[in-house]
């Protein structure tokens, strides 16, 4: 019988197809603003790729390039004309009344049909892809499968039994959180707040190690107590991983959120749901979405794309489709002769009136100065005219900011005005009112007895609120309930290090929002002013589960034949770098773990530990900032897994690199990653004898692409990738020089990447997915049978949708993969177990922290 998973229906592999076929046009953004215009398909999110040819003959539908093709489920057809021997013999086959294997049928199959997730970006690629924690209640989860022998007994020369699991525990109830002050290394932001009668939301973020948490504070008393608003993904589980929303806008009938990466919408501000996790699409290469209102037919988005130095411009009906036009596509008139529209920096909408505000450029290679000017729209967004907002009464060209109400549109310029006993002129805001946004008249001017500088300008059906900040660091708010008649500046005291937004309430209370803090930790900072009282602060920590302090473990090692066995964890606690040890072996469940003495590295911004391995002189662990202005890799090192100190080494630990992983054998250590430079990333290497000096390794970095994993043999080192769009493998004797394979895409997809690789005896087995031109995946799995030198593509059965593997371990008697399966947002665990690395079997665990609703992962 033949089967497409025998080994000899393979070639062995080591060295790229010749040419990529080049990626199909840029899709072109929807023609025409018009509101009332039915709302665009959601496009393909990567442009069609043609499929590569390997040879003469036709490629397969499914299967690896020159083997069998395997046509779709019916009745048997004959061969197509110019058919490989492969599809010829396939059809001889069932002519015969035959059938070709069911296992090999299941090998390779075609994309699936769900909506693809955002396309990657294949030069940006982290080193942990496809790694993920979600924070599900207040710590990261420590699945209970650490030990090979634990989860699996062998009973044959080539299979591992399965064996039953123990539930996953949180990570806090074995790891101790490292000493430090509270809320080092966490990162909370606001970057938006709205309301709706007595109702508000805050919208922001929270981070802590890799994660980003989307949140969403809410409080139906005009802001007298907050509360943290349910999340939900789009099937009704637990949202996916991070996700923040940026923007926020919302009315009587429903509030929509966005972000690069999400949009949130809400009935009632109390629970969210992420309905899409590819933010406002279609967009261009180099768009920036800055705006987002409510209009009277549905929603408009505005921004920038910085490639085209164009303005753009998105509307939709339902917030999840949108249709995409530039500046000069929705018709805006420009009076500069050559000029150009740069960017669409403000909008609002009263009925069909629309007002927009923007910066144009005065010739189209003009690189200086922009000046901001306005145009109107009186039926919805179809005609436009120049805007003719004034500039008198001491107002400069520019344009601090421009809102609506039910009232009509106020526009607020910077100017001068006098202030204080001598009356100078000082810095301001000049307001000027419009019912319809074609008659505009000026109104006052905003000013504090130093002067003001506006930085928010906002409306609702609260009326208008104006934030500004003052030459000595205060922050002052002004509010309006018809933009005619202003309040007198109310101080909110010391400015925070950056304001975000303000809104005001039906009655009358001034909500200011931003972020303070230091490079170590960042607090959101929120503000209320309500007439007749005094300014206060909300304290989120005090706001029930709103602020969480993360334990993470991202890597588990034991220590080689020393008298004393050691285990040593790795990760992060409270943002800082942690490790934990124990002695004598054993499984997650035995044993104590003590946190490790040493002191962090005292560095700005959030940083983990992503490594650890035992070698000759030591232990090493690697890990990165996350956080910081100037991210860089981190190192510790220890002579005992107990005692710990960190180390800056001369080139590794500098701006530009990062990290993946570390591995050490007899030989010594090797730590891979990737260098960024002006002429791209490209992977890097580095070697130790002694943990003392560090040598770069020559021979990684032959073309772009970075090293995403590592693993030590007794007698070799091999590290895995990604060149270019192609899965790459790279060798080493002694981890200083290094040779690279790169490995052809072995179905029909756009790009691949290895990122998980183990090694037993000879063989290594690796793993990593293959990524369609439609933003599809799946697992990709190689093995090696000759120290990484050829490879073969091997079937990683899915537990029963697509799987994603998350970590692999070599054991004795074979290898042990874990990973995720499910829809994004909502996976369970999975795991599988080889004794060869050629045939793979797949077991689903439940229980707590394997399986249900929300994210699990090992």
């Amino acid at each position: 019988m033949v089967s497409t998973t025998d080994d000899a229906e393979f070639a062995p592999r080591s060295a790229a197809r010749a040419e990529h076929a080049p990626a199909g046009p840029r899709l072109g953004p929807g023609l025409g603003l018009g509101l009332d215009d039915a709302p665009e398909p959601l496009p393909p999110l990567l442009p069609s790729i043609p499929p590569p040819s390997d040879g003469d003959g036709p490629l397969p539908r499914r299967g690896h390039p020159g083997d069998p093709g395997f046509a779709p489920d019916g009745p048997p057809a004959g061969p197509p004309d110019g058919a490989s021997v492969w599809q010829q013999a396939q059809s001889a086959w069932q002519a015969a009344g035959a059938a070709w294997s069911t296992e090999s049928d299941a090998a390779w199959p075609p994309p699936p049909a769900a909506a693809p997730p955002a396309p990657p970006d294949p030069t940006a690629s982290e080193p942990r892809r496809g790694r993920r924690r979600l924070v599900l209640t207040a710590v990261v989860l420590v699945l209970a499968v650490a030990a090979a022998w634990a989860g699996y007994t062998r009973f044959g020369p080539h299979e591992l039994s399965p064996r039953t699991y123990p539930a996953a525990q949180a990570a806090r109830t074995q790891f101790p959180a490292s000493p430090g002050p509270s809320g080092r290394g966490v990162f909370q932001t606001l970057t938006r707040v709205s309301s709706v009668g007595n109702t508000v939301v805050a919208v922001g973020s929270q981070a802590g190690g890799d994660l980003t948490r989307g949140q969403f504070f809410v409080s139906t008393d005009a802001g007298n107590t907050w509360q943290l608003a349910a999340v939900r993904g789009a099937d009704g589980g637990d949202p996916a991983p991070g996700h923040p929303a940026q923007l926020l806008a919302g009315g009587p009938d429903g509030w929509l959120a966005v972000g690069p990466h999400a949009i949130w919408t809400s009935p009632d501000a109390r629970s969210w749901t992420l309905a899409a996790t590819t933010g406002i699409t279609p967009t261009d290469s180099g768009d920036q979405v800055t705006a987002l209102i409510r209009t009277a037919t549905g929603w408009l988005a505005a921004g920038q794309n910085t490639a085209e130095a164009t303005g753009v411009i998105w509307t939709s009906r339902d917030g999840r489709h949108w249709t995409r036009v530039s500046a000069a596509q929705a018709g805006l008139p420009l009076a500069v002769h050559d000029g150009g529209i740069v960017s669409i920096t403000g909008a609002a909408a009263h009925g069909p009136d629309l007002v927009l505000s923007g910066q144009i450029s005065r010739s189209a290679q003009e690189a200086g100065p922009r000046t901001t000017v306005t145009w109107l729209s009186t039926d919805g967004g179809r005609i436009w005219r120049p805007g003719s907002v004034p500039a008198d009464h001491g107002a400069r060209p520019g344009l601090a900011g421009l809102a609506v109400t039910g009232q009509g549109f106020i526009a607020v310029r910077p100017g001068t005005a006098p202030s204080g006993p001598s009356q100078q002129a000082r810095p301001a805001g000049i307001v000027y009112a419009s019912p319809n946004g074609l008659n505009w008249h000026y109104v006052t001017s905003l000013t504090a007895a130093n002067g003001v500088k506006i930085s928010t300008v906002t409306g609702g059906s609260g009326g208008f609120a104006v934030l500004g900040r003052g030459p000595a660091g205060f922050l002052y708010g002004y509010t309006s309930a018809d933009g005619s008649h202003w309040k007198a500046a109310t101080s909110f005291g010391p400015a925070p290090e950056t304001s975000t937004g303000t809104t005001v309430t039906a009655s009358g209370v001034q909500i200011a929002t931003g972020t303070t803090g230091s490079p170590m930790a960042q607090r959101s900072y929120l503000a209320l002013a309500a007439p007749g009282h005094a300014v206060r602060t909300i304290n989120f920590g005090r706001v029930a589960g709103a602020t969480i302090t993360p334990t993470g473990v991202n890597a588990v090692a034991n220590s080689g034949s020393r008298a004393s066995p050691v285990q040593v964890a790795v990760g992060e606690s409270g943002g800082t770098l942690a490790v934990w040890s124990r002695s004598g072996g054993g499984s997650f469940t035995r044993g104590t773990w003590a946190t490790a003495t040493g002191a962090p590295a005292a560095v700005p911004g959030t940083q983990e530990l992503d490594s650890v391995a035992d070698g000759p002189a030591g232990w090493l662990a690697t890990g990165n900032t996350l956080a910081a202005s100037t991210p860089h890799p981190v190192l510790a090192s220890s002579p005992d897994g107990r005692t710990w100190r960190p180390a800056r080494v001369a080139g590794l630990t500098r701006p530009g690199l990062a990290t993946a992983q570390a591995a050490a054998n007899g030989s010594g250590y090797v730590i891979v990653g990737r260098a960024t430079t002006r002429a791209g990333t490209f992977p890097v290497a580095w070697s130790s004898r002694d943990l003392r000096t560090w040598t770069r390794a020559s021979g990684a970095a032959a073309d772009p692409g970075q090293m995403l994993g590592v693993a030590a043999g007794t007698s070799r080192f091999v590290a895995v990738g990604r060149q270019g769009i192609d899965p790459a493998v790279w060798t080493s004797a002694d981890g200083r020089h290094w040779t690279a394979h790169r490995l052809k895409i072995p179905g029909t997809g756009a790009q691949a990447e290895l990122s998980r690789v183990a090694v037993n005896g000879h063989t290594v087995v690796a793993f990593g997915q293959e990524i369609w031109a439609s933003g599809d995946r799946v697992a990709l799995a190689e093995v090696s049978h000759d120290d990484g030198q050829t490879w073969l593509p091997v079937k990683l059965p899915s537990p029963g949708s697509v799987a994603t593997v998350t970590a692999v371990t070599a054991m004795s008697g074979g290898f042990t993969a874990v990973g995720t399966y499910g829809p994004e947002g909502n996976r369970n665990v999975a795991v599988w177990t080889s004794a060869h690395g050629d045939t793979w079997r797949t077991q689903t665990p439940a229980g707590p922290g394997l399986s249900g609703p929300g994210f699990q992962q090992i």
